[in-house]
């Protein structure tokens, strides 16, 4: 409906509500779900208002919500994920603003969940996700040498996110496909055309 502000006067008094709340019980989950949902929500209103500072406030005030969420709760999976999900905004933000290292060491933050990767497929998605950005930016700076490595443990997280899905189902197949346009992508950051080209031929 593009109204913007009544998004924003709405989402303001809601993130209120919660602090009021979190004030007198800094644990409670929901106060902190929703106080989080608001800020990732809010951010991207600013970024598209053209309020890059703005926005990278308010996702890193979501992040920290999400972050004591996965204290309270370290088996809460759709924390971890919101948390990545956070950080890989935070990072869009930063690339915008022609800061590079600074998005990658947002989407570093996130190496705390490897440990969760094996038991979790949507953990590893968003790993998977996370280390793919990470080459491209790795790449666009330079450093090919870090951004092949991430490239591998990149793939690594995709092979624990989708080893449950059915040999030839239609999910698998769409997935692979999506992680070659990645590759295809962390190629051409690196200005390798004929490896871009070799895949994408392929």
């Amino acid at each position: 409906l593009d109204r913007l502000d009544d998004a924003r006067r709405v989402g303001e008094k809601g993130r209120s509500v919660a602090s009021r709340l979190l004030e007198q019980h800094p644990t409670h989950t929901l106060a902190l779900r929703a106080r989080a949902l608001l800020a990732d929500s809010l951010a991207d209103i600013e970024v598209n208002e053209l309020r890059p500072a703005k926005s990278l406030a308010l996702l890193d005030e979501a992040a920290h919500d999400w972050a004591v969420m996965i204290q309270v709760d370290p088996s809460n999976l759709i924390a971890w994920s919101n948390l990545a999900a956070s950080r890989l905004s935070a990072a869009g933000v930063l690339q915008s603003l022609g800061r590079p290292r600074a998005a990658i060491a947002r989407l570093r933050e996130l190496q705390l969940l490897d440990a969760k990767a094996e038991s979790s497929w949507m953990v590893a998605g968003s790993l998977q996700e996370n280390r793919a950005r990470m080459a491209r930016i790795a790449g666009e700076t330079g450093d090919v040498r870090l951004s092949e490595q991430l490239r591998r443990e990149s793939l690594k997280h995709f092979e624990a996110a989708t080893r449950d899905l059915a040999a030839g189902s239609f999910e698998l197949s769409y997935w692979r496909l999506e992680n070659l346009v990645g590759d295809i992508e962390i190629a051409l950051s690196q200005g390798d055309h004929r490896r871009a080209y070799g895949i994408a031929r392929d």
